[in-house]
């Protein structure tokens, strides 16, 4: 009994911290599709960031079903930034989107060691410049925002009532543009 006493907050901290880095590792994964598929729409002429926030939502805090689609992709417009470069037909997509981690304990120590305990100011300033914030509040449940800083609305309205503690995941991808290409019959003989 006195061995498992001492040995089973050690395991179960390294437990936790396995669980972690494995949803961060996803969260990655999912963030480098979000870059190529943003990549993409800025390709053919659609809007990157709508498609890296469709692409990152799933990311977003709050229960995985259809109902709640809606609402996380308008926390996925909060949490992910969109930066666009063209050069001359190279497309290139920055994304950082700030993945709260979920998991008890761990979510506060990786937050304090990775983020010095304080929220980034960009991504301050970008929820702090989100127009659509006040349509937001309504779908989180408060009815129109008034409040000065949306950031202080978004931690209280959180779904599933966990505190708030994001890592920023950073992504780049650059695509081509194709050209037309039209064999012509000189072009195929040997």
């Amino acid at each position: 009994m006195v061995e498992f006493v001492i040995v089973f907050p050690v395991l179960m901290l390294f437990f936790l911290v396995l669980l972690q880095t494995t949803m961060l590792l996803n969260a990655r994964q999912m963030v480098h599709y979000a870059s190529f598929y943003a990549a993409r729409a800025a390709i053919v002429g659609a809007s990157a960031q709508t498609a890296a926030e469709v692409a990152c939502a799933p990311l977003a805090p709050g229960p995985n079903n259809m109902v709640a689609f809606p609402v996380k992709v308008g926390l996925s417009d909060l949490l992910t930034t969109v930066d666009v470069e063209t050069d001359g037909d190279d497309v290139t997509v920055n994304v950082v989107h700030y993945y709260a981690m979920r998991v008890p304990l761990i979510n506060k120590i990786f937050f304090e060691i990775f983020s010095e305990g304080t929220l980034p100011q960009d991504l301050l300033d970008h929820i702090n410049t989100i127009s659509q914030f006040a349509g937001l509040g309504a779908v989180l449940g408060g009815g129109a925002t008034t409040v000065a800083h949306p950031w202080e609305v978004l931690k209280t309205r959180l779904p599933g009532n966990f505190p708030f503690y994001p890592i920023p995941i950073r992504a780049r991808t650059t695509l081509t543009r194709e050209r037309e290409f039209r064999a012509t019959p000189d072009c195929c003989q040997t």
